[in-house]
């Protein structure tokens, strides 16, 4: 008996044209309850604009006191996100793009191990363009675009899945990109020290160091002495970049040109929504907009949670990064928006019915795509 059969015309697929397309921030319904006060035709929006500018104007300036991280550094303000890592240049580019694509040309199986900052942009961004990859891990690899399959370790300690994540790698040719600092957070380290003692039982000295690439501080901490020791291929993480930031700097670039993602472009489209957000006026800075509603929502609204909802399934990792982008940003001194990511049609009949129904404490952001690029079509038989 023959298996299923994918008939022509089931989907229709159009260019990726669409992928190119501008970003648009849509704030019709940002409302009072009554809908009858947008946000910006409120009395506190003029002040909440200048204090969102004025203090973009010093985190450029890298001179508001919040900008720098005690454990790293008294005068390095953490704004090389916004200063150096879009300006990385074209042949540093092409130089790890090349190192991601021969270290995947070796492996069946790519294991980042990482958590929080050092785990969720680079998954967010790869699932974004790739597609989920708990399915795009089931696809043949030529369907896949001669990408290895993909296993994110170490941003957890549960043994059931580490056990089920080693048993999927038993037998195949795997390669780990191990990210920390300081190389002493304790889930990162326990998986790289499973993965690890794996590697090299299952390879000659030489060939399970050639399969470790460690991501680490410049100069010191534990991981950074083990990799000189052992002789790791290694890639810095910036010491004026937080975690939450750095998918931009080696962080995230190595494993996205592992998984075959063209990281040029990715930079590319990082420094234009930079140079947006420093030369676009007001009414059209959609970074300052957003940070602007957020803050009237929070200050004067008296909202406590923001929903991240999204319908397009790909992106239900980004918005679990916005949960982390937000939450750890903002939550000091008592302050802060809980962020809450929600994946629509599944979630319209569970939280959903608090989201329409429930306490008025809350706002709602929508990821959408307005061209996915596939269309199914549904049989009216």
């Amino acid at each position: 008996m023959s298996g299923l059969q994918i008939g022509k015309g089931l989907f229709r697929t159009s260019d990726t044209a669409n992928l190119h397309a501008p970003i648009r921030l849509d704030f019709r319904r940002f409302a009072t309850l009554d809908g009858k006060v947008h946000a910006a035709e409120g009395s506190e929006f003029n002040a909440a604009a200048k204090r969102v500018m004025d203090l973009h104007a010093m985190m450029l300036e890298g001179k508001s006191p919040l900008l720098f991280d005690p454990d790293v550094s008294k005068t390095q303000p953490m704004t090389g996100w916004k200063t150096k890592s879009p300006l990385i240049s074209e042949s540093d580019l092409n130089k790890i793009q090349r190192a991601g694509k021969d270290f995947a040309s070796g492996i069946d199986i790519f294991a980042p191990i990482g958590i929080g900052g050092s785990y969720l942009g680079s998954f967010s961004t790869i699932e974004a363009i790739l597609g989920t990859l708990s399915l795009f891990n089931l696809l043949p690899r030529e369907k896949r675009g001669d990408t290895p399959q993909i296993l994110f370790m170490g941003q957890n300690m549960d043994p059931r899945f580490i056990k089920r994540t080693l048993e999927v790698m038993e037998g195949k040719s795997v390669g780990t990109n191990v990210i920390s600092k300081s190389g002493g957070t304790v889930e990162p380290a326990i998986a790289f020290a499973i993965i690890k003692s794996l590697l090299e039982a299952s390879y000659s000295p030489e060939e399970a160091r050639k399969r470790i690439v460690a991501t680490t501080d410049v100069q010191k901490g534990a991981l950074k002495k083990l990799s000189e020791k052992m002789g790791y291929n290694t890639y810095v993480v910036p010491d004026d970049v937080g975690g939450r930031y750095s998918v931009t700097s080696m962080v995230g670039l190595f494993p996205l040109a592992v998984a075959g993602i063209d990281i040029k472009e990715f930079i590319a489209g990082a420094k234009f929504a930079e140079e947006q957000t420093q030369i676009n006026e007001f009414d059209k800075n959609i970074a300052m907009l957003r940070a602007v509603l957020r803050f009237i929502a929070h200050k004067h609204w008296g909202k406590k949670i923001e929903v991240a909802s999204t319908g397009t399934f790909d992106l239900r990792g980004v918005a679990s990064w916005m949960q982390q982008l937000g939450p750890e940003s903002e939550g000091k001194n008592g302050e802060g928006l809980w962020l809450s990511p929600e994946f629509y049609t599944e979630m319209a009949h569970a939280n959903g019915e608090m989201i329409q129904l429930g306490e008025r404490n809350l706002i709602e952001t929508f990821l959408a795509v307005e061209d996915p690029g596939v269309d199914v079509a549904i049989n009216s038989k």
